[in-house]
């Protein structure tokens, strides 16, 4: 049986953005004791929050020096409990209440029997992309599809962002200590080796403030978390230069 929750890191981090404004939403129609819920949410936090969930995520993807053994313990320990809480309130919620789309945000096989039908088409939305370069190394990123304007967010056909990029020479040249993290050139997304996966329209990437001076080059796409076969098409080159 595939289980409820993720097993990696991002993958955990992926699927609590998703089902947890989900269950908040439906909290009343699912008839779950709201004190249980308000104590999920307490403990997810947010990444300004010390000893929660986000809180611990964020020094996690810092990679410039605040991941470590002990952070990625308690990240681990907060995993954990959440998952234990999110399970007794999963099995609060009467059978009868669970709908197809509430099975597909939790991934749970449990109430009424459902249909089986997933998406087949691929996503033809187009990420509109604005980027903003702060200091330290933070790069902010507020995108929106074709059919939404200037407001950020998700495309209909999607759930998630993907981004794929790489650091290479700009303004700065590359240096013998940079070597190995700094590209001469990059062509096409299947060029980079970093990736991440956002849930929001607005996000921000956390890049090694010692890379200052050199151009980010991404691409990015809407995309299926559990679909990723139905990827829309790659906007980019995007260039920045990191502060």
């Amino acid at each position: 049986m595939v289980p409820t929750f993720p097993t990696t890191i991002n993958g955990l981090y992926l699927y609590l953005s998703v089902a947890l404004p989900y269950l908040g939403l439906h909290i009343t129609r699912f008839g779950v004791d709201a004190a249980k819920v308000a104590a999920i949410m307490a403990l997810y936090g947010s990444a300004d929050t010390p000893e929660t969930y986000l809180f611990y995520k964020a020094l996690w993807d810092d990679e410039s020096g605040s991941r470590t053994k002990i952070v990625k313990k308690c990240l681990r320990t907060f995993s954990d409990t959440l998952k234990t809480k999110l399970r007794e309130v999963y099995n609060d919620i009467p059978a009868s209440r669970w709908t197809d789309t509430d099975r597909a945000k939790f991934n749970r096989k449990t109430g009424l029997p459902h249909s089986t039908s997933s998406p087949t088409k691929e996503i033809n939305d187009i990420c509109l992309t604005d980027i903003e370069p702060r200091t330290n190394g933070v790069i902010h990123f507020y995108i929106n599809s074709r059919n939404d304007g200037k407001r950020c967010a998700i495309s209909e056909a999607a759930d998630s962002l993907e981004i794929t990029y790489c650091v290479v020479e700009g303004k700065r040249k590359i240096e013998e200590a940079m070597v190995d993290k700094v590209k001469k050139s990059c062509y096409s997304p299947d060029e980079c080796i970093l990736r991440q996966y956002f849930t929001t329209a607005q996000f921000k990437l956390n890049i090694d403030p010692h890379l200052s001076g050199y151009t980010l080059k991404c691409w990015v796409r809407w995309t299926l978390i559990r679909h990723p076969n139905l990827a829309g098409a790659w906007s980019g080159p995007h260039e920045v230069t990191i502060g």
